[in-house]
């Protein structure tokens, strides 16, 4: 607030504040979800309007509608920002994890390793939307892999390890 109060101009210190909102819902911090994803949509619209060609910000309000349940306007808002830059390896995941949403886990598996390929220390949330797509193409060892590697880069988070043990049920339920 106070960069945006310094130079209302700036487009990043909108896009910065929408992040603080989407944030708060992410981590279960806002009084009123639909109030702080809407102010971030609100914020993200507006960095755009200052800076047209922000990719990154354009795939932080794709993130934001996917968590809104708005999936297509997701994909759309995804889809523009990679056009804008394809080399931004964040929108690359986000796009692949709202594609495996969207039951295009193959798709989804393009869009992630492309991720993956652009940044040099992928994130531990690139090699689990990695996993969700190959548990759910019936993928199970390439899943099992990709949690394990998001496990070397946060071995500390718990989420990996849920899903390594949903793989493993399934493969037990196979057999």
């Amino acid at each position: 607030e106070e960069v945006i109060a310094l130079d209302p101009g700036y487009p990043s210190g909108y896009s910065l504040l929408g992040t603080t909102h989407m944030m708060d819902v992410w981590f279960g911090l806002s009084k009123s979800p639909g109030k702080s994803l809407a102010e971030a949509v609100r914020l993200y619209e507006k960095a755009i309007v200052i800076n047209p060609s922000a990719a990154l910000t354009r795939g932080l309000l794709g993130m934001v509608y996917t968590m809104m349940r708005q999936h297509e306007k997701g994909i759309a808002e995804l889809e523009k920002a990679i056009a804008l830059n394809p080399n931004v390896a964040d929108n690359h995941a986000w796009f692949g994890f709202l594609l495996h949403l969207n039951g295009r886990h193959k798709e989804a598996l393009v869009e992630i390793k492309k991720a993956i390929r652009l940044n040099p220390f992928p994130r531990s949330i690139y090699f689990m939307y990695l996993g969700h797509a190959y548990m759910y193409e019936g993928m199970y060892d390439e899943s099992i892999a990709a949690y394990k590697k998001a496990l070397h880069v946060q071995p500390h988070n718990l989420f990996p390890h849920l899903r390594l043990a949903a793989v493993y049920s399934l493969l037990e339920l196979e057999e």
